[in-house]
């Protein structure tokens, strides 16, 4: 099918797509590190240079991190992919690494493309019948 121009300024269904899909990968591999850091234990990580014999310094850095993407999420959604991880590199480029590797495995690895085509069929076909469905109750007068 022939899709204009115009339709995504000059960009192609695809391409859009691809981009909305980028940014919902990062947002979901940004899940991913704070649920990876808040299922850390603190006390069985390896103790860093801060870390005390009690391991208490490695501690505090692994909830900060955790607490730090929290934070960050909310005071910054993903609306373009790139643009949120190139500003989270700015500030904390150890995260921004970790959910760049965690968002290339995951789109490779583990996210079901396949699925997203046959959901996003099945849910035009239902979304299809509701509205002729729909319409058909309007365009029909109902006997009382």
């Amino acid at each position: 099918m022939f899709v204009p121009a115009g339709a995504f300024g000059g960009v192609s269904p695809e391409r859009r797509a691809s981009e909305l899909m980028n940014a919902m990968l990062t947002y979901v591999s940004a899940w991913i590190v704070i649920s990876q850091l808040e299922n850390v234990a603190p006390r069985r990580s390896v103790a860093g240079e801060d870390a005390g014999e009690d391991g208490e310094g490695e501690a505090r850095r692994v909830t900060t991190s955790h607490e730090f993407l929290l934070d960050y999420l909310e005071a910054n959604p993903v609306r373009d992919g790139e643009q949120w991880l190139i500003a989270l590199t700015r500030v904390n480029p150890t995260l921004a690494e970790r959910i760049m590797a965690v968002r290339r495995a995951y789109a490779e690895e583990d996210f079901e493309w396949h699925n997203v085509a046959k959901l996003t069929s099945e849910s035009i076909a239902a979304g299809n019948e509701r509205a002729m469905r729909e319409w058909l109750k309007s365009a029909v007068p109902q006997s009382a």
